[in-house]
């Protein structure tokens, strides 16, 4: 069964929870649009653990947690940037796994390619309607 984690237009907006839920879950279809502004916002979780890291050299007794807040948003935002990616393959009609191209030298750049210009399949899929 895959959530729906489509809002009606009547609906109040999502809460904080949900939308966490939706950036990190690995289920249903995103558009290219949204593909690009979630990187972008995953893109500041690591500039943010790069700072925490840098600052950390510096902080002499705080050394660790700092390292320890880091490590967590870092991973955080590795892990969303994963869920955004299955997601859009999911428009592509694809599945996650083909997320290992990007594994193979040369080859692997056509998963941003993939991903992030060329349009969503326009009607449904295995993976959930089409992205309106």
């Amino acid at each position: 069964m895959i959530p729906d984690y489509t809002y009606p237009a009547t609906s109040p907006e999502p809460s904080f929870q949900e939308r966490a839920r939706e950036l990190f879950s690995f289920y249903g279809r995103i558009g290219r649009q949204s593909y690009w502004l979630r990187g972008l916002l995953l893109w500041s979780f690591n500039i943010l653990a790069t700072i925490l890291f840098s600052v950390a050299g510096d902080a002499g007794s705080a050394t660790i947690p700092l390292i320890l807040v880091g490590a967590a948003i870092y991973v955080a935002g590795f892990f969303g940037s994963l869920a955004t990616t299955v997601k859009r393959l999911h428009d592509r009609g694809r599945s996650g796994w083909f997320m290992l191209i990007a594994l193979i030298p040369l080859v692997g750049i056509w998963l941003i390619i993939e991903v992030g210009f060329i349009s969503g399949e326009p009607s449904d899929n295995q993976y959930g309607n089409p992205v309106a």
